[in-house]
Order: C-alpha cells, then sequence, then structure tokens
C-alpha cells in the first residue's frame, strides 16, 4: 500500500526531510548522521518515564543505532536516502516484533544494560528543574529588556 508513492509504514513515521535538510546543510557543519532505533518489548505497553522510574516491572528496551559518516555516505542529503534509512527501520521493527530471539541472535553486537530507577527520577528531576530555572531566567531577562526599551 502506498501513500504519497511512499509505502505505508506500520511501525515508524516518516522524518520530517524539511527540518533535516536544514540540519544537513554543509554550512551547518554535520559530519556524522545517527540513526537510532528504540523498540520495546511490549509494543501494547510501551514504557513512559513514569513507568520507567515506578514500576517495579523490568522493561525491555532494544536500542539499534548506526552511525553514517557525512563525507562516506553518498546522497545523505537527500530524501531518497532518508526514506530508506526509515525503510530499514521498518524492516528492523517487523523482525523485532515477528521473531525477537532470532534478531537477537542475528545482531553481531549489542549489550544488555539495566537501569536504577532512583537514577533516572533524579536525572528527570534534574532535566525538569534545569528547564524550568532556564524559563524563568530569559522570561526575567526579556521582560527587562522590554521595560529598558519602553523607559527609553
Amino acid at each position: 500500500m502506498f501513500h504519497y508513492n511512499l509505502p505505508v509504514l506500520s511501525n515508524v513515521l516518516y522524518p520530517r526531510f524539511g527540518a533535516y535538510s536544514e540540519i544537513m546543510d554543509p554550512l551547518v557543519g554535520i559530519t556524522h548522521v545517527v540513526d537510532l532505533t528504540i523498540a520495546y518489548e511490549d509494543i501494547e505497553d510501551t514504557p513512559s518515564m513514569a513507568k520507567l522510574t515506578y514500576s517495579d516491572k523490568n522493561t525491555k528496551i532494544l536500542l539499534n543505532y548506526r552511525i553514517f559518516d557525512v563525507k562516506q555516505t553518498l546522497d545523505i542529503r537527500s530524501e531518497e536516502w532518508l526514506n530508506m534509512v526509515w525503510r530499514d527501520k521498518e524492516i528492523f521493527m517487523q523482525k523485532f516484533y515477528a521473531d525477537r530471539e532470532g534478531l537477537l541472535s542475528s545482531l553481531t553486537q549489542f549489550n544488555v544494560v539495566t537501569h536504577n530507577r532512583f537514577k533516572v527520577f533524579i536525572i528527570n528531576l534534574f532535566y525538569i528543574l534545569f528547564w524550568f530555572v532556564i524559563y524563568f531566567l530569559v522570561k526575567t531577562i526579556f521582560y527587562s529588556s522590554l521595560k529598558m526599551i519602553k523607559n527609553n
């Protein structure tokens, strides 16, 4: 099945090529592209940060990544290349959800990682507080600048 001359994907959303093409402008200086695919063990119950932090259930998450050197990858700036990467992601996800063990045994290198729930909680708390402080600093600076402009 096709939509806008592209195959319909079940497990991934197509990338936003406009943003990608802006980032891949040679003037920006990007040297590598990291293709990261995240697969959850239970597709019906994808984990949230709260579940990962507070749940007693161990959630298995597979992170599959590839690194592309911009100088050594032909057509890396093209929409066709990006769509090909997304089709590869779709095939990977289909294989993962059809035969997890078979896929994992076919991978040449992977690590099993566990996480400390308290550490995840502290890291999330740090990021929330960090952005909260940044928001109020920017807001304060912006309004102070407006008052100075208005008074002059």
